[in-house]
């Protein structure tokens, strides 16, 4: 992502009142009896903090990284509401996707960030027996709204050709509501 990118969000985080809200997505807490309630997890472009937040309360501990600076700094203080602390760095996953330490975590998360270079990072990134969790929009969504993107958005049945050596623990794609995700779960073998 550009300046410009990071200047947007930092925009939209910081309008009085905003919050997307602090509840984790409905996806990750579903995928709850999967998940280790130890170890290290990490929210890939995590914004305002809720679902690193959540890893952090199963007893994870949570690191974030984000292109925002606000996203930051509002995910510090849903960690502080909740009585658990993030590790959250403010980065750009599109230049450096040296945050990805080899082997490293447990669990990886992916919410509504689409970037196909971090594919192979993210798999190397967890430890034998880790779990990336993934919820991305699809291009059918553009049926009903005209954002984001097509550049934003996956192609049918594309996410479950990401990591054809990791167990399908849990995948599906369609309408929730009025929008078309395309989410799932895999674990390293």
């Amino acid at each position: 992502m550009s300046e410009q990118e990071r200047s947007k969000w930092d925009a939209r985080y910081s309008v009085p009142g905003y919050r997307k809200g602090e509840d984790p997505s409905p996806w990750l807490t579903a995928q709850a009896p999967h998940l280790p309630r130890q170890g290290a997890s990490l929210d890939l472009a995590a914004g305002e903090g809720q679902n690193a937040v959540y890893l952090a309360t199963l007893g994870l501990e949570s690191h974030a990284v984000d292109i925002s600076s606000m996203g930051r700094r509002k995910a510090a203080v849903l960690a502080v509401e909740w009585g658990v602390t993030v590790h959250y760095t403010v980065a750009d996953l599109d230049a450096d996707p040296g945050i990805l330490a080899p082997a490293r975590y447990d669990v990886i998360t992916c919410f509504h960030f689409l970037n196909r270079d971090l594919i192979g990072p993210i798999e190397a990134a967890l430890k034998p027996g880790g779990l990336v969790v993934v919820e991305i929009l699809g291009e059918r969504n553009l049926e009903r709204h005209a954002h984001p993107s097509a550049r934003y958005l996956l192609a049918e049945g594309e996410l479950a050709t990401w990591w054809p050596g990791m167990e399908d623990v849990a995948s599906e794609e369609g309408w929730v509501g009025e929008v078309f995700v395309c989410r799932g779960v895999w674990r390293k073998g």
